[in-house]
């Protein structure tokens, strides 16, 4: 009898788990018998996206960016270790491997179509509920989000579970009330029940006037060439201050808002520049869907890199 011949026995060729666990975190493994260690890498791969952005909301407003960066380059490090060791296990089982229940081709097919599902609903969960990036293309913030900010943004605001509530002053992205395929990003000034006032470059709310004074420096440098052209203001808004602009050409803007229930009256910060509640009118607090935290990447339009501006928080006060 010839030692060397097995029923149903098939070398397993490193290549091939090499490209299975490429396709499919955990595939390799099963395509080499490992069963267990494969659920575990395609788990621990999955969640990865949901974990990181949930401990970046829990950690320190300051390092949210950090814990997401090192907690992404962990799971990349799983993906490239799952790849590595089903390439080298199936190294050692070319010889000799007797195959299992798993090593089907209809069983391969399940396994990528159910993990593309199971990713793409993690995925667009972390997006609709705890944290998403934005990218700011347009020069409504100026100075406080510049165009070319990347930013991550809280979607745990604005609902009965979340600890974190809209508050006066907070930088939130919200739906156009006048054409729901647009994104705004705008400062929100006052909430249901307030009233608004604003005289030119003088606004008060419920009475209270923002203005706090004029100064002669705005954050970035790359605006301090323009500074002839505008008039940078320091505003405080409860316990939240923060710099505005306008032009220094006469404003003629007058407006006398009482915020209804439900409602939410928000202004850019580049105030000559920025379509806002003056325009569209109130926003609905429904359609507020997060709330700014921090500048993770920057880069200015076809231009380098900024990066004293990567790690800056938007909501902290100046």
């Amino acid at each position: 009898m010839n030692d060397d011949i097995y029923p149903n026995t098939v070398a397993r060729k490193p290549l091939i788990a090499l490209a299975a666990a490429l396709i499919m975190p955990g595939l390799g493994q099963l395509y080499n018998g490992d069963v267990n260690r494969g659920m575990l890498y395609f788990l621990g791969v999955g969640i990865a996206t949901p974990v990181s952005a949930w401990i970046a909301l829990q950690g320190p407003e300051s390092i949210a960016w950090l814990l997401l960066l090192v907690i992404s380059l962990v799971a990349i490090g799983v993906y490239i270790y799952a790849m590595v060791n089903a390439y080298r296990t199936a190294k050692k089982l070319s010889g000799k491997y007797t195959l299992k229940a798993c090593n089907l081709p209809y069983v391969y097919i399940s396994l990528i179509v159910f993990g593309l599902y199971f990713y793409s609903n993690l995925i667009t969960y972390t997006r609709a509920t705890l944290l998403e990036s934005f990218y700011i293309p347009s020069t409504s913030m100026v100075p406080t989000i510049l165009k070319g900010d990347l930013i991550i943004a809280d979607k745990q605001v604005n609902c009965n579970r979340c600890k974190n509530k809209l508050r006066r002053g907070d930088v939130v992205i919200f739906v156009n009330p006048n054409d729901r395929t647009q994104l705004f990003i705008k400062r929100l000034i006052a909430l249901p029940g307030d009233k608004v006032i604003i005289n030119e470059t003088d606004i008060s709310v419920n009475g209270k006037k923002l203005t706090s004074k004029i100064v002669n420096t705005i954050k970035d440098p790359q605006h301090q060439q323009r500074s002839t052209e505008y008039t940078t203001i320091l505003e405080k808004i409860d316990d939240r201050q923060y710099q505005v602009r306008w032009k220094k050409i006469a404003q003629s803007t007058r407006l006398d808002v009482n915020v209804p229930n439900g409602q939410a009256f928000l202004l850019g910060d580049n105030r000559s520049e920025s379509k806002d509640s003056r325009h569209v009118g109130t926003v609905p607090l429904v359609d507020i869907i997060g709330k700014a935290k921090q500048i993770w990447f920057s880069k200015r339009p076809g231009g380098k890199v900024r990066w004293n501006r990567i790690g800056r928080l938007i909501n902290a006060s100046d």
